[in-house]
């Protein structure tokens, strides 16, 4: 087989929207034979064609040693393209970490890809300034600049900058008028659309959108989606009903399309207000950024608290492990911190390498071993809830994870979102019996119950943190309590 002639192919099949028969063939293929100096460039290309699990098996052989650690061979190409496939598995951590090994200005691709793991987060104001630096640079391709122009404009367009997501977009599309450009002449109008919308032209915003679905019409890709995504948008907004939304979000569950779920929240709020619904969308994503652009066009400017109850019922808080105040868990370890980082986020189910990336942050992500890992702790997890007969359940699919709640229950949501650990347990249980302001380090232990290691663990963690400041020394220690942050963990 003439792998070159076979990359060149595939390439050509992905740049002219042809994405499953590409995947397919790549599917097709013994990743064994594969030349090890090519095995990059058939990881690019199952990552461009959906599927960076085949990506990863075909690359990581000469990426890793034993224990997920990086061969000292690894070359850059090989690295930067591993990179990518850590970002499309959810491992945002561990890719941006890595792509710091590599000069970006010799490999200009580092700022794609790092832009990459910001999109996956919501992080466009940290990618909008990468992309602008990549598309700049003398030593990418035509198509290349193309792509990053494509994603600059999408940073622009979600943090707001609309004049200038106007002018790129301007000059994208006098350039993206060949057949080999399909795929992004059909995302550039996409995008155009969201400008059109933000703008309230709803006839620009819908002449975009038809445009994009009459390019995209031979792709059976994800792109298809958006565009009846749009379509119900604008006609929602139009009729200032919320029924087109509703009746797309049928085919938004089944297709899987979790953020376009978010999406018909965040619109339907804007045609008709609830406060669950309102609380649900902003309290149920961990993207800040989301939440402030969401924020923005529902024009709420009011202060919200760090905490919700949403629901009728006993109190569930998955923060603390407990159900109406009594813990129901065993707090900060492993599988309650499952528990509360599947629930973080209401729209989107978790993939195996987010899970990993964050409850295993010091370890670096594996195809061949991590996901069994995930496996073992869901599975110990299930059994947890049953035994617990808590009314929720773990649901999977594809190698995505749901948590799903009995609607019985009253669930108290966070703000910002981090892991529950148990030094955050004992600091509400410290606020909860301690009274007074200032407290010894004896006091502490005595009313958690805790030996002089652990206390001292916990105090600089206290400290750390900010709600505790040391007071004295020596034998005359003491700390006092930040009142600030009583009220917050009661």
């Amino acid at each position: 087989m003439d792998y070159l002639v076979l990359i060149q192919d595939l390439d050509k099949m992905i740049r002219s929207g042809q994405v499953k028969p590409a995947l397919d063939k790549l599917v097709s293929l013994n990743y064994s034979k594969i030349p090890d100096r090519l095995r990059y460039r058939f990881a690019n290309l199952a990552w461009r064609s959906g599927s960076p699990v085949v990506g990863l098996k075909i690359l990581t052989p000469v990426v890793n040693s034993e224990k997920a650690q990086l061969r000292e061979d690894v070359t850059a190409e090989e690295l930067i393209e591993y990179c990518v496939l850590l970002q499309k598995v959810g491992s945002f951590s561990e890719a941006i970490e890595k792509l710091s090994f590599i000069d970006e200005n010799k490999y200009p691709k580092c700022l794609l890809y790092k832009s990459f793991c910001y999109f996956s987060q919501w992080r466009y104001h940290e990618a909008a300034p990468l992309l602008e630096k990549y598309i700049e640079s003398p030593l990418i391709s035509q198509y290349d600049r193309l792509v990053g122009s494509i994603n600059f404009l999408a940073a622009l367009v979600s943090i707001g900058d609309l004049d200038r997501a106007e002018k790129v977009k301007t000059k994208l599309i006098n350039v993206t008028q060949a057949d080999e450009y399909n795929k992004l002449r059909g995302n550039l109008y996409e995008l155009d659309t969201q400008i059109q919308v933000r703008r309230g032209d709803l006839e620009a915003a819908k002449t975009s959108i038809l445009r994009s679905r009459e390019i995209l019409s031979k792709d059976s890709s994800s792109d298809a989606i958006y565009v009846m995504k749009w379509l119900a948008i604008i006609e929602s907004l139009q009729k200032n009903s919320q029924d087109p939304l509703i009746q797309f979000r049928a085919r938004a569950l089944s297709a899987k399309s979790w953020e376009s779920l978010r999406e018909i929240d965040l619109y339907r709020l804007q045609i008709h207000w609830e406060q669950g619904r309102f609380q649900r969308l902003i309290y149920g994503t961990p993207f800040k950024e989301y939440q402030n652009r969401a924020l923005k066009i529902l024009s709420h400017s009011d202060s919200l608290p760090s905490r919700v109850q949403v629901g009728r019922g006993p109190t569930l808080d998955l923060y603390y492990g407990e159900l109406d105040g009594k813990s129901i868990i065993n707090q900060g370890k492993k599988i309650h911190q499952l528990v509360y980082f599947l629930a973080s986020d209401l729209y989107r189910p978790q993939s195996i390498g987010a899970i990993f990336s964050s409850l295993f942050s010091e370890e670096n992500f594996d195809i061949y071993s991590s996901p069994n890992k995930i496996h073992q702790l869901v599975d110990r997890t299930r059994k947890w809830i049953q035994k617990a007969d808590i009314p929720m359940d773990i649901e999977e699919s594809l190698g995505f994870y749901k948590l799903n709640i009995s609607r019985q229950f009253s669930l108290t949501l966070d703000l910002e979102k981090s892991l529950p650990s148990k030094e955050a347990i004992l600091w509400k249980q410290l606020s909860q019996k301690v009274h007074q302001d200032i407290v010894s380090r004896q006091d502490i232990m005595d009313a958690l119950s805790l030996s002089l290691t652990p206390c001292q663990r916990f105090l600089q963690y206290c400290l750390t943190q900010g709600l505790l400041t040391r007071m004295g020394s020596g034998k005359n220690t003491q700390y006092q309590i930040k009142k600030s942050y009583i009220s917050k963990a009661s």
